[in-house]
């Protein structure tokens, strides 16, 4: 036995002195990426929304409405302002293709070249094309497929979803359930009251990619969250609405760089009870909203 255990010693300190060696390296997670004036990227985009309504009662569910349509862009976008934190405040993007496709009809919605800025009004984008914003129909599509552009008085990513803690791959780390619950509240268009305790999920580096030569960081974060509808005339009780937001996020390790992927679905679901009626089984009526974007970014030379 002497030999076995010899040889169980030697590989017990090979493995203990060659240990740091093979250590699984740790990396900064860092999703929002600073800009500055004069950035250009190429942007290829697709995204779609889906509004459905439906009545549940008595454990069944009876489809209702359902309307949706899908968004495709290309074009390239230039950084126009950017604050002293790298907060991109004014960008604007040149089109080659902006489409609304709607079942088996495409339709080009603005001409090849156009050129649309994008600003800030507050929280919310402001898209304008020749200094005049742009018609509803057109600014619902931008809404879905742009995102150029911060509201530097909210907090970013890294502050709501992201970690002050360097992470290997696999390692994974919780939402600000607190600082989500703040912003959502406080959010006059979202009107939903959030408690941190109806706040869940968590971010994770999920693996490292390689594109164009360029080492990334795959990141993942999923969260949830159950608010109470905030509007005037307030709803019946017991309405409620269940928002669930997944992001894949693709990073450079280097934290100087911009983001070269992102992907998002965002499913809202309504609730309201209706009016108790002795002589049938109770109904709810269920509204569901999902959004689905997947964005490609490229970097040009300035």
């Amino acid at each position: 036995m002497r030999a076995p255990m010899r040889a169980l010693a030697f590989s017990l300190a090979v493995l203990f002195l060659a240990g740091p060696s093979f250590a699984q390296p740790d990396y900064e997670i860092k999703l929002a990426r600073p800009g500055k004036k004069g950035d250009r990227y190429r942007i290829e985009a697709s995204g779609e929304q889906l509004r459905q309504v439906a009545l549940r009662s008595g454990g069944q569910t009876i489809p209702g409405s359902s309307e949706g349509f899908k968004v495709e862009l290309a074009g390239e976008a230039t950084v126009l302002e950017a604050d002293a934190q790298g907060n991109v405040t004014r960008a604007q993007v040149r089109v080659s293709t902006l489409a609304r496709v709607v079942g088996l009809r495409r339709d080009e919605m603005l001409d090849a070249g156009t050129l649309v800025t994008e600003s800030r009004a507050g929280a919310r984008q402001r898209f304008q094309i020749d200094g005049r914003d742009v018609p509803p129909v057109i600014k619902d599509l931008l809404e879905v497929v742009l995102a150029e552009t911060t509201d530097p008085a909210v907090p970013n990513d890294d502050e709501l979803v992201g970690t002050r803690e360097r992470k290997k791959v696999g390692e994974g780390w919780p939402v600000n359930r607190e600082g989500l619950a703040r912003f959502v509240s406080g959010d006059r268009d979202i009107s939903l009251e959030v408690k941190p305790g109806d706040v869940e999920g968590s971010g994770r580096l999920a693996a490292l990619e390689k594109v164009d030569g360029v080492e990334c960081q795959r990141i993942d974060v999923a969260f949830s969250f159950l608010g109470t509808p905030r509007i005037d005339p307030p709803p019946p009780p017991g309405a409620s609405a269940k928002v669930t937001v997944r992001m894949s996020n693709l990073v450079p390790v280097d934290t100087r760089m911009d983001a070269l992927g992102q992907a998002s679905q965002i499913t809202m679901v309504y609730t309201m009870d209706a009016l108790p009626r002795p002589d049938r089984p109770p109904e709810h009526m269920v509204a569901t909203w999902v959004q689905r974007i997947d964005r490609k970014l490229r970097p040009l030379s300035q």
